[in-house]
């Protein structure tokens, strides 16, 4: 009996690990602050991490909400993705979740050309009422950037994390402080 369950363990780690994750694999544990940012259009808001400030830097409205790390080495932006008219409705969150990442790797293609390159991709995940999906790109030496694509309140929207210095700020924190701030939306 003993070698037949020892033989069913490795099958079962296979089984679980393969399945996809509920949750990041960057935690959400940041320590976040009492004050909330809200985007342009006012239609989200989420609580600021510590060391962070909203930046008002924002004349032309490029980013629905930019939030900056004290020591100007971090950034991470919001945009909400409006690409009805791009892709047909979907009822299915999976499927638009889906094709919203793979628009927001077109674009970030577009925009960086050869110098794009995705270094990770992260399965399904939630956060309470948030289905979510992200990759990791790098455009250029000792930078990443990490892009999570959210469905949340019947709207798609992108938080994308860049990293200006890799060799000073830890990824992990600034995905952490990423992960925890979408947890936060509202």
């Amino acid at each position: 009996m003993k070698i037949i369950r020892l033989s069913i363990l490795p099958i079962l780690f296979t089984l679980f690990s393969c399945a996809g994750s509920n949750i990041s694999q960057f935690g959400s544990n940041y320590p976040l602050t009492t004050k909330i940012a809200e985007s342009v259009k006012k239609d989200l808001s989420v609580k600021i991490p510590e060391g962070w400030f909203q930046s008002s830097d924002n004349v032309n409205n490029n980013y629905e909400l930019l939030l900056i790390k004290e020591d100007f080495r971090c950034s991470i932006s919001l945009h909400s993705l409006n690409f009805a008219s791009n892709f047909p409705e979907s009822e299915d969150k999976n499927q638009l979740l889906k094709n919203a990442v793979n628009y927001s790797k077109k674009f970030n293609k577009v925009r960086y050309g050869d110098k794009f390159n995705v270094d990770n991709e992260e399965s399904l995940f939630k956060y309470e009422n948030k289905i979510c999906s992200s990759y990791i790109f790098s455009f250029r030496e000792n930078s990443t950037t990490r892009v999570v694509v959210c469905v949340f309140k019947g709207n798609v929207y992108e938080f994308t994390a860049v990293n200006f210095d890799i060799n000073t700020v830890s990824n992990l924190e600034l995905f952490n402080a990423q992960n925890s701030l979408i947890n936060s939306a509202l």
